[in-house]
């Protein structure tokens, strides 16, 4: 398999450079990452440099990518706001299906492999985009302990209590705080 870094504007690899042994190909390329996360305001930042590792097979219906995308970002913790790291070590397996390729009922599948200059390449960016996007964490938190802030000052909890007076509740409800479940 051929191996090769990969550094370049477009993020495509013509399918005509993929061999019939396959490619291996590593994506340093920060920029792909940083330019994303600014398009679509993601509030994080790159910590340690994004790598991601492929090789990518060409068979007669499109082709196989797997790949291991490691790095580590910092984002927001999802309960108490503050900047938190969060290691990505993600694995995947993609298949992108040649252009037209029917599905199951009839359409056509969609496809990341793109038809550039009269050749047909592989759009590599946006499927580490997604793969990126997919790695992250739905509700990332600086630790499952985290308490969050109150409610109502903003306080945050994991760095001690607030001033702000507890609420009691409706009165007349009362009666049910003291129940005991059997």
């Amino acid at each position: 398999m051929l191996i090769t870094s990969f550094m370049v504007q477009k993020h495509t690899i013509p399918l005509l450079d993929i061999s019939e042994k396959g490619l291996a190909i590593t994506v340093e390329d920060q920029d792909l990452w940083r330019s994303g996360i600014l398009e679509f305001s993601i509030p994080c930042t790159i910590a340690k440099p994004l790598i991601a590792k492929l090789s990518i097979i060409k068979t007669h219906e499109g082709c196989v990518v797997r790949g291991d995308l490691t790095g580590s970002v910092l984002l927001p913790c999802d309960r108490c706001a503050e900047e938190t790291s969060i290691e990505i070590a993600w694995q995947f397996d993609d298949f992108e299906p040649n252009p037209g390729l029917p599905d199951e009922s009839g359409g056509v599948l969609e496809t990341r492999i793109v038809h550039e200059g009269g050749i047909d390449a592989l759009d590599i960016g946006a499927l580490l985009w997604e793969e990126f996007l997919l790695a992250l964490p739905e509700k990332p938190l600086c630790s499952e302990t985290c308490k969050g802030l109150c409610p109502h000052c903003g306080q945050n909890l994991n760095t001690g209590p607030c001033a702000c007076q507890k609420d009691e509740g409706d009165p007349r409800l009362a009666v049910f705080r003291t129940m005991r479940h059997s």
